[in-house]
């Protein structure tokens, strides 16, 4: 009796040991490489808001620490606070993601973003922001979204913007943008999404954005 009830303990106890190796592992996040922190400094200071804890670390909070907005009842848009590191290295994680919408912002764009070089995904939507498109984006090579619709913004879109090409995601719609399409647009083959309505462009659409296969709204 004694071995039998050792023989079940014995089996119970690999039991959980096998249970255990299949429960999902949950890896701590890395921290935010230091050069990253002093970029968000430098944005918000452009953006013209303030970060309420400098020493915050977004990579673990998925947000940045700024002040909530909070939106009449009769708005329906949420503000959006999100902050993504979905790429390490070494010992440091990378921004790869932002997005801070409806966050009443009234600076400018912030062109120290090129300085996130892992960085895909930027939604500026519905802020006051003013000023021009950064053409220094245009070196940001894993950029695959850029929305800054209903802002402010003036000037034409930057030539160099043709060489972000793994863009699949282009809104400037409604802002106060001049100028004629760059033919260099027609470079961007991966797009899917080109919004460009309620601006005050000038000319003709360039045939060059013939050579977007994949486009499926414009």
């Amino acid at each position: 009796m004694l071995m039998f009830m050792k023989q079940q303990w014995f089996l119970l106890l690999c039991f959980m040991i096998i249970l255990s190796c299949f429960r999902p592992l949950k890896c701590a996040q890395l921290p935010l490489h230091p050069d990253e922190a002093i970029v968000l400094k430098q944005m918000a200071a452009t953006m013209g808001f303030t970060l309420l804890n400098s020493t915050k670390d977004p990579c673990q909070s998925h947000m940045l620490p700024i002040a909530t907005y909070h939106l009449e009842a009769s708005n329906p848009t949420t503000p959006t606070n999100i902050i993504l590191c979905n790429y390490t290295s070494g010992n440091y994680s990378h921004i790869t993601n932002i997005s801070l919408k409806v966050q009443s912002f009234q600076g400018r764009l912030p062109p120290q973003l090129v300085n996130l070089k892992f960085l895909r995904f930027i939604d500026f939507t519905c802020n006051y922001l003013n000023g021009t498109l950064p053409k220094e984006w245009a070196a940001l090579r894993h950029l695959d979204t850029i929305s800054v619709t209903a802002n402010r913004l003036t000037g034409e879109i930057p030539p160099d913007w043709g060489n972000i090409t793994n863009l699949i995601y282009l809104s400037l719609e409604a802002n106060h943008l001049s100028g004629s399409i760059p033919e260099k647009l027609g470079k961007l083959v991966n797009l899917n999404v080109l919004s460009l309505s309620c601006n005050q462009f000038v000319g003709s659409l360039p045939e060059t954005l013939a050579n977007i296969k994949n486009m499926n709204n414009l």
